[in-house]
């Protein structure tokens, strides 16, 4: 029973962690919609994925949902926001 318990969470943790990789990479491209400047977008870029991170962090302490989902959703908004954002500039 265990075996397979061991074996079912190596796998999902590999998967989980394409889908947060996916996410922490896709996201901050959003910063390229914001700016036309290359360094601006760049520094634009890490900011989004640090307070994308260290917010899911904190989020994840004070609720019991996995960290995952929080830095997930965190990263969604930034991209929403810079998507409503760049359609109200053209």
């Amino acid at each position: 029973m265990f075996i397979l318990l061991a074996l079912t969470t190596a796998e999902a943790i590999q998967v989980v962690g394409v889908l947060l990789v996916l996410t922490l990479v896709i996201t901050p491209a959003a910063a390229q919609r914001l700016t036309a400047r290359p360094a601006a977008a760049i520094a634009l870029s890490i900011v989004i994925a640090v307070v994308s991170t260290e917010g899911g962090i904190l989020l994840s302490l004070e609720r019991a949902w996995p960290t995952s989902f929080f830095i997930s959703s965190i990263s969604f908004a930034f991209y929403a926001f810079a998507r409503v954002l760049h359609a109200a500039r053209r």
